[in-house]
């Protein structure tokens, strides 16, 4: 029996003082929202270091860009990009 691979990224934000003070805000509004989406596996997130990192696991690649395609996902997106100061980093971790 082979087990099923969980699909997992990390996204590195990048944000001014005022998004880091929101982000944890913002976080919250995220996790409430991504937890209702079919495949959903798992959320964190590191806010130790000045650039906070999320991680985000679905049971597939595919059940994870059927949330990111969403609208409420690029809503809640625009609203951290608000305060980016460079782009965010997307890395797939490999199991």
């Amino acid at each position: 029996m082979t087990q099923e691979k969980i699909f997992k990224i990390q996204v590195k934000y990048f944000l001014n003082i005022e998004g880091l003070s929101y982000f944890p805000t913002w976080y919250q509004e995220v996790l409430q929202e991504v937890k209702q989406q079919d495949g959903f596996m798992e959320i964190t997130y590191d806010s130790l270091k000045s650039n906070p990192i999320i991680s985000l696991s679905f049971s597939r690649e595919e059940k994870l860009e059927l949330w990111a395609s969403t609208k409420r996902h690029d809503e809640l997106f625009e609203k951290i990009e608000a305060y980016f100061i460079q782009p965010v980093e997307v890395e797939i971790i490999e199991n």
